[in-house]
Parts: C-alpha cells; sequence; structure tokens
C-alpha cells in the first residue's frame, strides 16, 4: 500500500512540475513534505506527509515558507531536485543545492519544526543537522539542536551544542538567549555547583542581547530562585523585584516576595500586599492563600488564617499541611 502510495506522489509530482503557473511557494512546500518523507522513513515511523501543514515557523524567524516572494519555477526545480536527491540517499547534492538557494534555511528549518510538534524528534533533528551543514558558520543550527535534546531530555548533549553554539556567529539568536539556557540545563542536571548557574544567569544579563524577552525575565526569576535555594533571601527580593519590574503579573514572584518580606524583615504590608496581588492574579492556585493564612497564623490572627486554610481545602482537598494547621487552629 505505502509503494502504491509513492508512486501516486511521484505521478503527482510530475504533473505539478509542469504547471508553471503555481507559485513558487506551492511548488517547493509540497515537493519538501512529500519528497523528503521518503527519505525520513528510515527515521520515524510516521510518514512526513501525515504532519500538520499548517503549523508556522515561531516568529523568531519573521518569514514563513509560505509568503515567499520568490515565484521563478527554476527555483521551484531546483528545490525539488534537492529533495529527490534525498531519495536516493544523496545527501551531499541535497545540501549543495540548499546551499545555492534562497531561504532554504527558512524551509529546512520549517520541516523541523512540522517534525518536533508531531514530537518525532529524531527528524527533527536530522533536519537541523542538515540546516548546520547548509550553513556550518552560523551557531543558530547548534543552538536549535541543544533546545531540542533538552527536550529529549538528554541534558548532557545539549549542555554541549549549547557551549559550541556560543563560540558561532547567530542570526536569529541572542548569546543572552545561549548563556540563560546553559544556566538552565545546569540547574536541572545539578552536575556542577548553583554558582555555575549564577554565573551563566548574570552573563546572560549582563550582556542584555536577548532576542525573546520572556528568557530575561526567565534569567532573574531562575537567578531569585537559586538564591532563595541557597538562603541567600536578600538577594532573591533583589532579583524577584526585578521579574516584577518586567512582568508586574508574574504569579510567583508576587508569591515568593511576599513571604520573604515576611521571612526576612518582618514586614507584613509589604507581604501582604504581594501575596494579595497573587492571589488576584490566580485565585485558583493554594500556594498564596497558604503562605499568607501562615503569617496569620503567626500573627495571631487565628479566624482570619483559618479561613485561609479552608480556602486551600477548597482548591487542594488532600493538602495534608493545611489540614494539619487547620486542626491545630480549632483545639
Amino acid at each position: 500500500m505505502r509503494q502504491i502510495l509513492h508512486k501516486k506522489n511521484w505521478f503527482f509530482v510530475a504533473f505539478i512540475l509542469l504547471v508553471g503557473s503555481l507559485k513558487f511557494s506551492v511548488l517547493s512546500n509540497y515537493f519538501g513534505l512529500n519528497m523528503a518523507n521518503y527519505r525520513l522513513n528510515t527515521l520515524v515511523n510516521r510518514p512526513i506527509y501525515s504532519l500538520p501543514t499548517t503549523v508556522s515557523p515561531p516568529p523568531i524567524l519573521n518569514l514563513t515558507i509560505n509568503n515567499s516572494s520568490n515565484t521563478n519555477l527554476n527555483i521551484g526545480f531546483r528545490h525539488a531536485n534537492a529533495n529527490f536527491a534525498l531519495v536516493r540517499d544523496d545527501e551531499q547534492t541535497a545540501i549543495n543545492l540548499w546551499r545555492e538557494l534562497p531561504e532554504s534555511e527558512l524551509r529546512l528549518f520549517y520541516y523541523s519544526e512540522l517534525a518536533r510538534k508531531a514530537m518525532l524528534y529524531e527528524a527533527s533533528l536530522q533536519w537541523l543537522k542538515w540546516g548546520e551543514l547548509v550553513q556550518p558558520e552560523i551557531g543558530d543550527w547548534v543552538y536549535w539542536q541543544a533546545i531540542l535534546h533538552q527536550e529529549m531530555n538528554n541534558l548532557d548533549i545539549a549542555y554541549t551544542y549549547a557551549e559550541r553554539s556560543l563560540k558561532l556567529p547567530l542570526q536569529h539568536i541572542g548569546y543572552s538567549d545561549i548563556y540563560y539556557f546553559i544556566g538552565s540545563i545546569l540547574s536541572q542536571t545539578q552536575i556542577s555547583p548553583a554558582s555555575d548557574s549564577i554565573s551563566y544567569y548574570k552573563q546572560a544579563l549582563s550582556l542584555n542581547q536577548f532576542q525573546e524577552q520572556a528568557n530575561q525575565i526567565n534569567s532573574y526569576f531562575d537567578l531569585a530562585e537559586t538564591f532563595r535555594n541557597l538562603g541567600e533571601d536578600e538577594q532573591a527580593i533583589i532579583n524577584y523585584l526585578n521579574v516584577l519590574q518586567l512582568n508586574p503579573a508574574h504569579y510567583s514572584a508576587n508569591l515568593w516576595l511576599g513571604s520573604l518580606y515576611w521571612k526576612v524583615e518582618q514586614d507584613f504590608e509589604a507581604a501582604t500586599e504581594y501575596l494579595n496581588e497573587a492571589i488576584s492574579l490566580e485565585p485558583n492556585r493554594k500556594w498564596a492563600y497558604r503562605n499568607l493564612a501562615t503569617i496569620l497564623q503567626e500573627r495571631g490572627n487565628i479566624q482570619d488564617a483559618a479561613a485561609l486554610y479552608q480556602t486551600v481545602l477548597k482548591i487542594d482537598p488532600n493538602d495534608t499541611f493545611a489540614q494539619q494547621q487547620l486542626k491545630r487552629l480549632n483545639e
């Protein structure tokens, strides 16, 4: 059955190539998704033509394959030839053709994203490796492979690739994004002291070359979390405040600021302000209620503390801490 499908694809491609009025973007996407299927069937169990065709590249590239302005049919033929080369396992010919063609890097990244969104990680990784061969001087491909290895939980490999990408010029990635990424990898693996993660987060923030603001926010937040886990609460407060400068609606930053202002400075007003803000941001999460209840309990406000513990149990009836504290207050 699969052989019949493949023959039909070949005849249909031949017919499409004769229709010179079709736009280049339609031709190239069809060829990319159908001809590359033959090559990728050796890597994954699911054929590439069954992937959703509505997936677009992320905004990092600011361009999409479907919006290509080049309508030169000759370029469409050459893209098709590159994919025919993959069918023949002639990888080098495909790479040579891609190097000559405009916007081929967008196409390769696009196919990688299609596979990644379908959780076909080996196929996605293969497209990125071809992209690296087409543009060996560009570090983006190496970094994208690092991200994919992180998703595959290959953290040691992800770290190695990210470090290598720092040594290459970048087109669509900021160096700060990579420093943040390495810091987060080190935090996950716990193979190095926390000071190493702190060093990478600080380097990311010092350079301030973020392509994505989310990574800047996360750099401050993860730095705060690292300091808090080390017991350096004052440094944690500084960095949680930096998070709120960029994103005042950050639930966890408000949550921990409220808790730390009470723990470090016994500042009840500041503590309640931040915890109440966290509650207003996400009223269906229990943590701010619970932390505020603990503070009220310590201040001897038994009635209000008990009411908050009851709210916690409405959200999570299995919260043993709230159960224990409520039992203690009712004794």
